[in-house]
């Protein structure tokens, strides 16, 4: 009698081990992935930048090249408020590949359910939301004083390769796209998964009416060189 009950107990208890192990197999596979991958806050995780900039002047009609890079190094990562974390990452910055590194700034980076916010130069701003989707639209200065400027998703989960670098995994956010016979603003960031930025494009640039050359402004590319 006593092995006959065993059996049972035991037959039991491995059925409740089993639904346990249905539910949460259930429970996972309903849960959405929310991608915030694309925006990773890792402690030690550092990206190096190739940045190459053009400036134009109309006041004297110059145009002047820059090249140097930039290296940012996430130091530590504190838990800032209920389901919410942020870092703190030093910026660097190097004339050219021999030169020596020079601190410039510190960059705070916090993620929440919702959102990726970046502050930097006192201001802060919604960087990406999740999950993301396409096409969906979401004020990246909500939290500064700047005019609200649309960003949105052009492309997800897009290969991408840069500086003999592959990424499986970028999406392409648009941040300004305003263009008309006297002006021209152009943004876009590029993220890949567990990499975070891998670059960015700004054109912003005033033109001459008639023959629709750049009179002043600048043109700014920032590209990941290497990373670890």
């Amino acid at each position: 009698m006593n092995s006959i009950r065993n059996s049972f107990f035991k037959a039991c208890l491995a059925g409740f081990f089993l639904f346990l192990i249905a539910c949460s197999k259930t429970e996972n596979a309903d849960f959405p992935d929310l991608k915030k991958d694309y925006y990773p806050l890792v402690p030690g995780h550092s990206i190096t930048y190739q940045v190459d900039s053009i400036a134009y002047n109309k006041f004297d009609n110059s145009e002047i090249k820059f090249s140097f890079q930039i290296k940012d190094t996430v130091l530590t990562r504190i838990e800032s408020g209920e389901r919410t974390q942020t870092v703190y990452i030093e910026r660097y910055k190097r004339e050219n590949a021999g030169g020596k590194w020079a601190f410039q700034k510190v960059i705070s980076r916090n993620i929440t359910d919702l959102r990726a916010e970046e502050f930097i130069d006192n201001q802060r701003f919604v960087k990406m939301v999740f999950p993301p989707v396409k096409n969906v639209v979401w004020n990246g200065n909500t939290y500064n004083n700047l005019e609200k400027q649309d960003y949105f998703y052009k492309t997800l989960d897009q290969k991408d390769t840069l500086n003999a670098l592959t990424f499986d995994s970028v999406a392409v956010v648009i941040q300004a796209d305003e263009k008309n016979l006297l002006n021209e603003q152009y943004a876009e960031e590029h993220y890949s998964r567990n990499r975070g930025m891998i670059k960015k494009y700004v054109k912003n640039i005033e033109k001459d009416f008639y023959t629709q050359k750049t009179t002043h402004g600048y043109i700014y590319t920032m590209q990941i060189l290497s990373f670890n």
